[in-house]
């Protein structure tokens, strides 16, 4: 059976299901003269079968069926257009557009590896579809938490993957049949699986243990880290600047989310793609080498215990790995993850479903869609919008200084400081030194000295520029022959 593809609208009484079904054999107006299309409407249930194709839908509100309901088919475009009555008039169905969470059906099992069944609250009387109610609920987003050793759970070795549901699935893509191209692909490359370069950089991890884990990735960032690379970005940062003057697409829909909630739109091909996502309930302009890298869950398989370390993971790696490593860029990009999260699930779904299709393209790396991605994708569906609004608030509000980072930023800063001053030390010395060579001499600014013979009168003066100082000198050296004359 096929999974047609679908829209959903409401007004204040009614629902409208649009059902693209171009291969449908009724082609009436009226889908009960149509014998191969059937409607079913019970509480929040909905289900269509018209053959080949079947849809049920688990909505947020419940229906009802008095005779209102109607239908209609278009046979030009195969788009059936079903109209069913709220049960509460004037109830606002909220998340149509999470085309993942209203397939999913009542009482779905959790995760291939291992099975978790979702079974019925028997003390409440509701299943676990529904979405916890952390509405009136405050996470304490600065708590640090004491995850489970490894070593404590041996069965299955360490775990990984979203929720650490996941573990030997390196270890088995030698034998996969799914994974026989990754493996003469890095056969090709003389490079052996257990290393797994291109997709993780972790060499070990199926043997390596969560806290292990964490002590390598840190010894290898430490060594990554390049102090010359560092000081050339903070002090030539003219493309810096430019950088943090970009503003991301989503922040203009961060002015609309107060006029609209539902501003964000799904593409068709986001659509395809939802409605294409394991049905799940999840109890819980980038390459893919960026995205990998900058992450050290997909990068290392890291687990982190609180939202400063998973910050500090996140600004130390952002300092070692892209080609602008700049302080100030890296609180930038932080600054517009806060306003991401504020603007709500819906963007930070589309910006999942822009990962999930660059990791899909980009071999080996679509083996992290399985073990992080695809799960994301469908848990951030059914998160509340306070709880995002929530880590908006936490991440705006953490202030994280270089000396955190363990990369002594400071002391650099500091020694590149000294350095430059003394550099510009020794340039003014050596333009003073310049300039004491062409000064001229001191002796230089003096006018030239006159020797003046005037009968027996004779002196040495100097030239003045002045008629009358002249006569005052002539007149001085008169009086000294006369005094001479005297004797």
């Amino acid at each position: 059976m096929l999974t047609p593809a679908f829209e959903i609208n409401q007004d204040e009484t009614f629902l409208i299901i649009v059902i693209n079904a171009p291969f449908c054999k009724g082609n009436c107006l009226l889908l009960n003269e149509v014998s191969e299309v059937e409607t079913f409407v019970e509480g929040n249930e909905f289900k269509f079968y018209s053959k080949p194709y079947f849809l049920r839908l688990t909505l947020p509100g419940n229906l009802i069926e008095d005779g209102r309901e109607a239908a209609s088919y278009d046979t030009d475009s195969g788009v059936f257009t079903i109209r069913v009555p709220k049960e509460k008039a004037g109830q606002k169905f909220d998340g149509l557009d999470m085309l993942t969470k209203l397939l999913a059906p009542k009482g779905q099992v959790t995760a291939k590896q291992p099975l978790i069944e979702v079974l019925e609250d028997k003390d409440q009387g509701a299943t676990a579809t529904e979405a916890p109610n952390d509405e009136e609920e405050e996470f304490q987003w600065f708590i640090e938490q004491d995850p489970v050793e490894d070593g404590e759970v041996t069965l299955d070795g360490p775990k990984y993957g979203f929720a650490h549901l996941r573990s030997g699935v390196f270890s088995r893509l030698n034998s996969d049949n799914k994974s026989k191209i990754l493996y003469c692909f890095f056969h090709i490359c003389h490079q052996s699986m257990s290393e797994l370069g291109l997709i993780v950089d972790l060499e070990e991890p199926d043997t390596t243990p969560a806290p292990e884990r964490q002590k390598l990735r840190k010894a290898k960032e430490d060594d990554k880290f390049d102090d010359d690379h560092y000081l050339a970005d903070l002090y030539g940062d003219d493309v810096i600047q430019e950088l943090l003057r970009y503003t991301p697409p989503w922040c203009e829909e961060l002015l609309n989310k107060d006029d609209n909630p539902d501003h964000v739109i799904f593409s068709e091909s986001e659509k395809e793609k939802l409605r294409k996502l394991p049905n799940k309930e999840c109890i819980l302009g980038e390459s893919a080498w960026n995205i990998c890298k900058l992450s050290s869950t997909l990068s290392w398989l890291d687990s982190f215990c609180s939202l400063k370390e998973v910050m500090v993971a996140c600004y130390r790696r952002c300092l070692c790995f892209p080609l602008y490593r700049h302080w100030n860029l890296t609180q930038a990009v932080f600054q517009d993850l806060a306003k991401l999260f504020t603007v709500g699930k819906r963007q930070l779904l589309k910006n999942l479903l822009q990962i999930h299709s660059l990791l899909q393209e980009s071999d080996p790396y679509y083996v992290l869609n399985d073990l992080y991605i695809t799960d994301y994708c469908v848990w951030i569906q059914s998160v509340s919008d306070k709880r995002l609004e929530s880590l908006a608030s936490a991440i705006s509000q953490m202030e994280l200084k270089k000396e955190d980072l363990g990369f002594h930023l400071d002391e650099l800063e500091a020694a590149a400081e000294s350095l430059i001053m003394e550099s510009e030390m020794d340039s003014v010395s050596e333009n003073l030194s310049k300039m004491s060579v062409a000064q001229p001499s001191e002796n230089s600014h003096r006018l030239p000295r006159t020797t003046y013979k005037n009968g027996a009168n004779s002196g040495t003066l100097q030239d003045r520029d002045s008629d009358d100082d002249s006569t005052d000198t002539d007149d001085v050296s008169t009086i000294g022959n006369d005094e001479k004359h005297r004797k």
